[in-house]
């Protein structure tokens, strides 16, 4: 009886926590005019809502309100079918894939609109920007001058040494090629089908068209070609990011109840930095990261070694994107780690699976290495190089123990009060387990967070920076989701959407506002 009281309160005085918190941080960024950042230093742009335009702003509101209703709905509904209750059958397993499935749809719905609902200037317009332009990117920029295999490898080397300091210790000069292979794949995907060119072409959305419009050569729009290729672009990204809820679903899965993983994928689409970094590459990190982490952890707990294979592959596809997919790599070995000396696998089981993995990802860069000419590991460590020197660049000044705050806030605004709140219930719950299973993720997760966190790596931006990470939070909310009821989930679910519109319409990530 005791416990039962225990496990009642919990919620509730877990309810109030994030309640006064999440009421705390929609008050500070629309009721104050406190800077998003370090003044001097790097601050994000609010997003202006002028007098002129309040109905405007308030439809857009009211818009974006409707959407996150439609969700919490969807989330609701389509957790019937996730139920304990439910029997576990092949019926079941198909009728939750098939959920998952609506959940991808309705989540890719859901960001457009979300996108849509804010002011011009900061809403999905602001896509053929984003994408273009070298100043927000520059990938785009760079992959239309590619005329060959050959021309892009001299070209892309020539950034990495580029002599102006500002331009290599930027975007180009310290990221690894595949930022830019993956936009020239889409800009010929449309110029040899135009079928693919005039479909993506109306799907526009009539701010995306205007938007195009403003973007002139030569005092002329550019090209459909380009139209085409910049919007697929957006798409792509935005349907990688909420395909992201299946690798979710399928990590929390491993060591929890069907209905606990459908909840903690569902929160994933309401993550405010989601639809706020649309559509900046960052956006694609998370799934390649997740379903990487899934693939090891299943392995761990009891997979076969093709799934270390497969992990190894996929975290050399997301270190062929950014060098923020070394703290996933940390991660990985961490855990295994931790099971190894917590005897859950003997010396051999973990050799055989490092092994795999290894292959998973020096196979790949030897094949870059003997058909593109692409030496990947110099190129990595100059992509290190540079990014080391960018603080060093009088135009970036960064004090150390600022941000170590600024960016803990970043993170819990960009994951959303509610869900960071229960993530950290999650790991506080979790940590005090005996069971190596439930510690070991949590543990883990915290230590690789904290080195990230005190290595200065990041000052500034963590809450587009660190999106690859976000959905760790999913996962280790886990303990709390599993205790909670019909009506503190819906509470949740309620602060966390609320949250996430207070966020999208305050904050912009994107300083496009005047073009």
């Amino acid at each position: 009886m005791p416990s039962n009281r225990q496990n009642g309160a919990f919620p509730v005085l877990l309810a109030i926590a994030l309640s006064a918190a999440s009421a705390l941080a929609g008050g500070v960024l629309w009721l104050t005019d406190w800077p998003l950042g370090v003044p001097g230093e790097w601050t994000w742009t609010r997003i202006v809502h002028a007098p002129d335009s309040r109905w405007d702003s308030f439809l857009g509101i009211v818009q974006a309100g409707l959407t996150v209703g439609g969700a919490i709905l969807v989330t609701w509904l389509g957790g019937r079918f996730f139920s304990r209750r439910q029997q576990a059958n092949r019926r079941s397993q198909l009728v939750r894939a098939i959920g998952l499935l609506v959940l991808v749809g309705s989540g890719f719905l859901g960001t457009q609109l979300l996108q849509q609902s804010l002011p011009p200037g900061y809403g999905i317009g602001r896509s053929p920007w984003v994408l273009y332009y070298p100043g927000s990117s520059g990938y785009y920029f760079e992959a239309r001058k590619v005329t060959s295999l050959d021309n892009f490898r001299q070209r892309y080397l020539a950034m990495l040494d580029d002599p102006d300091a500002s331009r290599r210790t930027l975007h180009l000069g310290t990221h690894p090629p595949g930022l830019f292979l993956f936009h020239l794949a889409v800009r010929e995907a449309c110029r040899n089908s135009p079928g693919i060119q005039q479909t993506v072409l109306s799907w526009q959305p009539r701010r995306v068209r205007e938007a195009q419009a403003t973007i002139l050569e030569g005092g002329r729009p550019i090209p459909p070609l380009d139209n085409a290729s910049l919007w697929l672009a957006a798409l792509l990204t935005q349907l990688c990011v909420v395909v992201t809820v299946i690798p979710i679903y399928r990590l929390v899965r491993i060591d929890n109840s069907p209905e606990v993983a459908w909840r903690a994928a569902s929160l994933w689409l309401l993550v405010p930095a989601v639809s706020v970094f649309l559509p900046k590459s960052d956006c694609l990190y998370p799934l390649l990261a997740t379903t990487s982490l899934w693939l090891w952890w299943s392995t761990i707990r009891g997979g076969h070694w093709w799934k270390a294979t497969l992990a190894g592959v996929l975290a050399w596809s997301g270190l062929c994107l950014s060098l923020a997919f070394l703290p996933v790599l940390a991660l990985a070995a961490a855990l295994a780690a931790w099971m190894n000396w917590h005897g859950r696998f003997g010396r051999r089981q973990l050799t055989t699976w490092a092994l795999a993995s290894l292959a998973g990802l020096t196979l790949p860069t030897l094949a870059s290495w003997m058909v593109l000419d692409l030496n990947l590991l110099e190129i990595w460590w100059s992509n290190l190089a540079n990014h080391a020197a960018f603080y060093d660049q009088p135009q970036h000044p960064r004090s150390y123990l600022s941000w170590l705050g600024v960016n803990t806030i970043e993170l819990a605004l960009g994951i959303g009060i509610p869900l960071a709140g229960l993530a950290v219930a999650g790991l506080a719950t979790n940590c005090h387990r005996a069971q190596p299973e439930r510690s070991g993720p949590a543990w883990t997760c915290l230590a690789v967070w904290g080195l990230l966190w005190l290595s200065g790596k990041n000052m500034g931006e963590a809450g587009r920076l660190w999106l690859f990470l976000m959905p760790w939070a999913c996962w280790l909310a886990a303990p709390v989701l599993e205790k909670l009821r019909g009506r503190d989930w819906i509470l949740v679910l309620v602060l966390q959407g609320a949250l996430a519109i207070a966020v999208i319409h305050r904050v912009s990530g994107f300083d496009l506002a005047g073009g």
